[in-house]
């Protein structure tokens, strides 16, 4: 996108040359020489909460096709979207209701597969192959009722996250005191976000690799993809939880005390046998309220079913005890039902048993997404579902307010954007250089003759023992770099050219190496002498002695 100021408020002030094609429409015109293009303002798409994208999975994947299209186009001609044009991008709604565009069995496909491919990289190709399993869309008025929840609890502006944004219908529903920051990995995805929400900054990349302040936050707002698949983050994953559990985590780590985040999550994160997600949720934060959706709460949209919950969770500030409500959380409770002359067991979180009401329809066994028997919710959807989750958001957060936990951060508790590149419009990894790099990734800087660490936030030195073994570990340090390169190169199938420019140079460099330093796995023996019985019983008792001190004191150890 142009580098332009950029105002919620602008006006749009593009108006189509007459005779011109209508949007959708891809033909070449010739332009003469010396026309220069027509500026368009950079305008936030606005839609109410009807469904835009069509239903139907052939006029589904056509309206995928045709917003992969105008993004193409913007793109190229480095231009904002008009409102035009943005109607047609509001129409995106994924892959999930059309993955037999990728079924190669499926002949009927077989024009849509073809348009796509001419649009496609093999990069995006695979994005979009994967995001048939685990992108879920959000109907709008559900996201406008989550929104609606977040002011009424005492939201008045500041930086809000949205991870896994898609295209963005929070974001479309977001109140102008919001700065929104959408992450989004399918490329396709995120730049129709960035066409849509040019006020917004959207970042390409994965989460794991969203490396921010804490504290960077008012509050975070979404829908967390689900899968039962796990992320490399050491930094907010060492445990390796879901990708759902691991968002939920990551984006109350980078919310200041006091911020709400209030995301739609697999069922998975209140019902799993093995607590441990929980627990290092509530570690952080309490749990205001929880409600379970019916399984069709995105098939207005998505055009698939899944049964979801809204958490409602606020981070804890210092000195705050874990609540009751929090602690309920952590368990799960079985119960036994009668369905089709059965007797089956339901296993639920203990907060559902206490809380029923939260249930937006009734539970039961039944087929989900993947055909196993598992619990699913029948209820209602569209309309009525709305007006259900906002009723029982509201009396979520009036109950949090009565009790004192209201969104009480604000800008004035968060990270300043000095420490943190919050510009808006769209950004990639690369383009922003160290967007991607994970937390105590070590460099070399030629210049300086050091060795770097990234700490999330800048480059800061680490202390060697010397100008040697900073010297050798900054080679280490470049034939890492061209291997990784190598790898690249011919993972993504570069050109054999380049593939076999970057594999002479890493020998160069091996060898260089080896002839200056040794082998990188060389090693040295250590002989060690035996310690006689009074040498070591010597040692026990001093090594005793300490120990009695560091946790005692000499007088009283």
């Amino acid at each position: 996108m142009p580098a332009a100021s950029l105002s919620i408020d602008a006006t749009l002030t593009h108006t189509p040359d007459r005779g011109a094609p209508l949007v959708g429409e891809h033909q070449a015109v010739e332009k003469p020489m010396a026309e220069q293009p027509v500026y368009v303002a950079p305008v936030d798409f606005r839609p109410g909460i009807e469904v835009l994208p069509p239903s139907g999975e052939k006029a589904r994947a056509a309206a995928n096709i045709a917003a992969i299209r105008i993004v193409r186009g913007i793109e190229a001609e480095d231009r904002y979207a008009t409102a035009a044009e943005q109607a047609v991008l509001g129409r995106w709604s994924g892959w999930g209701a059309a993955a037999g565009i990728f079924d190669l069995r499926k002949p009927e496909w077989a024009s849509e597969r073809e348009q796509l491919r001419e649009l496609l990289d093999d990069k995006q190709w695979s994005q979009a192959q994967r995001n048939t399993l685990n992108a879920h869309y959000t109907d709008p008025a559900i996201a406008q009722a989550m929104w609606r929840a977040m002011e009424q609890a005492g939201f008045g502006g500041g930086r809000v996250l949205e991870p896994g944004c898609g295209s963005g219908t929070f974001l479309a529903h977001a109140p102008s005191s919001a700065q929104m920051v959408g992450v989004e990995l399918d490329s396709t995805t995120a730049a129709i976000a960035a066409a849509l929400h040019p006020s917004a900054q959207i970042r390409n990349e994965g989460f794991e690799l969203t490396h921010v302040p804490e504290a960077s936050f008012t509050a975070a707002i979404g829908n967390v993809p689900f899968g039962d698949f796990r992320l490399h983050d050491p930094s907010h994953n060492p445990s390796r939880l879901s990708i759902h559990n691991h968002f939920i985590k990551k984006a109350l780590a980078v919310t200041a005390p006091g911020g709400y985040v209030t995301v739609l999550t697999s069922r998975f994160t209140m019902d799993a046998v093995n607590g441990r997600a929980r627990k290092e949720i509530a570690d952080k934060a309490d749990l205001l309220g929880a409600i379970r959706l019916p399984e069709g709460a995105f098939s207005r949209v998505a055009g698939t079913s899944v049964v979801t919950d809204i958490l409602v969770l606020r981070r804890r500030e210092d000195g705050q005890e874990m609540t009751a409500r929090t602690k309920q959380f952590l368990g799960l409770t079985y119960s036994t039902v009668y369905q089709d002359g059965r007797q089956l067991g339901l296993q639920a979180n203990s907060y559902y048993a206490d809380n029923p009401h939260h249930v937006l329809g009734t539970m039961e066994l039944g087929r989900g997404q993947y055909a196993a028997e598992q619990l699913v919710v029948r209820g209602e959807s569209g309309a009525a579902l709305a007006t259900q989750v906002e009723e029982a958001l509201s009396g979520i957060v009036e109950q949090a307010r009565g009790a004192g936990l209201a969104l009480t951060a604000s800008w004035a508790n968060t990270m300043g954007p000095t420490r943190a590149d919050f510009e808006r419009g769209l950004t990639r990894a690369r383009e922003r250089g160290q967007a991607g790099t994970t937390i105590a990734t070590l460099s070399f800087d030629p210049q300086a003759t050091e060795i770097r660490t990234w700490n999330g936030m800048e480059w800061e030195p680490v202390k060697t023992r010397g100008a040697k073994q900073t010297a050798e570990w900054g080679a280490l340090l470049d034939l890492r770099d061209i291997a990784v390169a190598l790898i690249d190169t011919q993972r993504e199938d570069h050109p054999a050219a380049e593939r076999a420019a970057l594999r002479v140079e890493l020998n160069q460099r091996y060898d260089a190496y080896v002839e200056r330093y040794g082998l990188i796995n060389r090693f040295t023996w250590s002989k060690v002498a035996d310690l006689t019985d009074g040498q070591h019983d010597r040692a026990l008792d001093t090594l005793l002695a300490q120990w009695r001190v560091s946790e005692g004191s000499k007088a009283d150890p």
